[in-house]
């Protein structure tokens, strides 16, 4: 089945892959990382998201519902999405390490 898959910071272009039900999702993730030749490590470092949840690298692609034409998200393991939009544990640090310093 065709699904696709789209970067949340924008780190690569949309992307077709050519999923069985049974992969896991690990396997797109590192279908993801040769198909945008990005370092091996990127797989280990992010994680793909359907409708806003985080997917298990271990189920398959059938069991996280994934289906023909979904449009899965790839983000890094620190970087958060919420119903707001996206935003980067780092940038919450720093907020709250200027708040706490009077800046």
């Amino acid at each position: 089945m065709k699904i696709y898959v789209k970067s949340v910071l924008g780190l690569c272009q949309k992307m077709r892959i050519e999923a069985d039900e049974n992969d896991s999702i690990e396997l797109i993730k590192k279908q993801v990382v040769i198909g945008q030749a990005l370092p091996s490590s990127h797989s280990e470092e992010t994680i793909l998201m359907k409708d806003g949840v985080d997917l298990d690298d271990k189920a398959s692609v059938k069991d996280s519902g994934v289906k023909k034409n979904d449009v899965l998200v790839l983000r890094p393991k620190h970087v958060y999405v919420s119903s707001r939009g996206t935003f980067s544990l780092i940038r919450i640090i720093k907020n709250l390490s200027n708040r706490m310093n009077g800046r």
